[in-house]
């Protein structure tokens, strides 16, 4: 099988891990111009509140361009923190969390300098931990040359095509949201445990010893278009979001590629409102007796600091309330700087979009302000 030459990814997708067993030995390209807003330095996780993006920080560089290789990690917030809280607290109810748990905790309390050591170490030990007995390595240079080696470096970058779903398998969130594909794997790992061969491969788990079946180039190709069609897309999107200002995190994410709504005008909205996710998200916890979520817990979707991202006049804006300035309750507990990283990472947007304050954005403040019935 012809070598996989892949992009360096912050706990990678599922889709990840399907090309990997598809071919030979894994080489991992350092020498790569970095892209902000790909997995290089985010993962996609299933919560209770649906789907969370974790987004490890960057030191930002001098120079407009840097390599991969030289990517520093910024000790800004208390990211490894949250992001373990968010693992913690996403699958604990999970079948094999408590097993693996004390396998990916370290990596939370040691610091790395770069970026390019913190993914590899992570990926090596997801390949350690599914029973992946593939050689992995560094790229020693950049090289355009890459023949008998599928080359899938470019799966970071615009314009890559929806593929088909990957295999369903049990998901903690499963029944509230159905399956939700193109999440990190971990996901698959801390429900599955043993089986996560099972889903990526032909190579079924049996004890301590694997079973392989060798890939055909049918079976090859497509999870060559998995893995391209699972990457962002890296265009800016339009959408809806709220923040979780104690954890730095959104979540109830709704969001699409602006161009895909650009009949509507000078101004893109996402077609979603607040008010019709919540209810939903309400009703199906409801049903659903799901008394740990927030959607249970709380009946108004006004009382949670909330946002819509919009394109205007070629430039893009995110409506929020009086909240955004840092005082809720009377208490300062709003990082905006940490909240723009936040949405430019989630919705793919420049640098300089602009924060629109109104009050209907206020917390209490909506299209309606009643309970559900």
């Amino acid at each position: 099988m012809p070598s996989v030459l892949l992009p360096s990814a912050y706990l990678p997708p599922v889709s990840f891990f399907t090309a990997i067993n598809s071919g030979g030995d894994v080489l991992i390209e350092q020498y790569d111009n970095y892209c902000k807003q790909t997995y290089r330095n985010r993962c996609r996780i299933a919560t209770a509140g649906g789907v969370q993006t974790l987004t490890v920080p960057v030191v930002k560089s001098n120079s407009p361009k840097q390599l991969m290789k030289d990517v520093r990690i910024s000790d800004h917030g208390e990211w490894r923190h949250q992001h373990w809280n968010a693992l913690e607290s996403a699958y604990m109810n999970s079948p094999f969390f408590m097993y693996y748990q004390d396998d990916f905790r370290p990596f939370y309390e040691k610091r790395y300098e770069f970026l390019i050591d913190f993914n590899t170490e992570l990926t090596m030990r997801i390949m350690e931990l599914a029973g992946i007995h593939k050689q992995l390595k560094l790229t020693e240079s950049y090289t355009r040359n890459t023949v008998g080696i599928a080359d899938l470096r470019a799966i970071v970058e615009p314009g890559v095509q929806e593929p088909e779903h990957p295999k369903n398998y049990w998901q903690v969130f499963k029944q509230k949201y159905g399956f939700l594909p193109n999440l990190s794997a971990v996901d698959l790992l801390f429900n599955m445990g043993p089986e996560f061969t099972l889903y990526t491969t032909g190579v079924v788990a049996s004890g301590s010893n694997t079973e392989t079946v060798n890939a055909s180039a049918e079976e090859h190709n497509r999870a060559i278009n998995l893995m391209k069609g699972f990457m962002d897309n890296g265009k800016p999107k339009v959408g809806i979001f709220w923040y979780d200002y104690v954890n730095n995190a959104l979540f109830g994410v709704e969001k699409g590629d602006v161009e895909k709504y650009m009949d509507q005008g000078n101004v893109v909205t996402y077609p979603k409102l607040h008010k019709t996710y919540w209810q939903n998200q309400h009703n199906r916890a409801v049903a659903n007796n799901d008394t740990d979520s927030i959607f249970y817990k709380e009946h108004n979707y006004t009382l949670i600091p909330r946002g819509e991202v919009f394109w205007e006049n070629s430039s893009f804006y995110v409506n929020v309330g009086s909240w955004v300035n840092g005082i809720i309750d009377g208490q300062q507990c709003i990082d905006k700087n940490k909240l723009r990283e936040l949405i430019i990472d989630e919705f793919n947007l420049p640098e300089n979009f602009v924060f629109r304050i109104d009050r209907h954005w206020d917390i209490g403040h909506g299209w309606s302000e009643e309970r559900f019935e």
